[in-house]
């Protein structure tokens, strides 16, 4: 039996304008590890542990500059680990943080690191609807103790 076509948000698109994001190997375009453009190329965003998950508002800004319309609030799963990692070219940050109201991640705190944290991850993000959030922690919180 042949096998089924793979997803187009499973590979960020090619020649990316500066600074879009795209969340790959979720179950949606909207869930996934988190693909920032820079330097004309995709890059993967590597935090140190304890910057993950990120800020409700870092992610709601990484839902908003991909378009999610109505998905206004954002969830990020704690364990960037539930996916699989792009190989793709790491962008090393001591951290990345939002106030919420930008418009994209041009728009935030982005520090670079010189070198990679011994800890440091890629990072997760899930766009959900208003007042799904609470719903879809419990969900990982469930499979968490099991």
């Amino acid at each position: 039996m042949p096998e089924p076509p793979t997803p187009a948000y499973v590979q960020p698109p090619p020649h990316p304008a500066e600074g879009r994001v795209r969340l790959l190997f979720g179950s949606s375009p909207l869930d996934g590890v988190l693909v920032v453009s820079a330097r004309g190329q995709w890059m993967l965003p590597l935090l140190p542990a304890a910057q993950i998950p990120l800020s409700r508002e870092t992610a709601r800004v990484v839902c908003r500059s991909m378009g999610a319309g109505l998905r206004e609030a954002a969830w990020q799963p704690t364990d960037p680990f539930a996916y699989p990692w792009p190989e793709l070219e790491g962008m090393p940050l001591e951290s990345l943080s939002c106030a919420g109201g930008e418009a994209s991640l041009t728009g935030c705190s982005m520090l670079p690191a010189p070198t990679p944290a011994l800890d440091a991850t890629p990072v997760a993000v899930a766009c959900v609807q208003a007042g799904e959030e609470d719903k879809q922690n419990d969900m990982v919180g469930e499979k968490g103790t099991g």
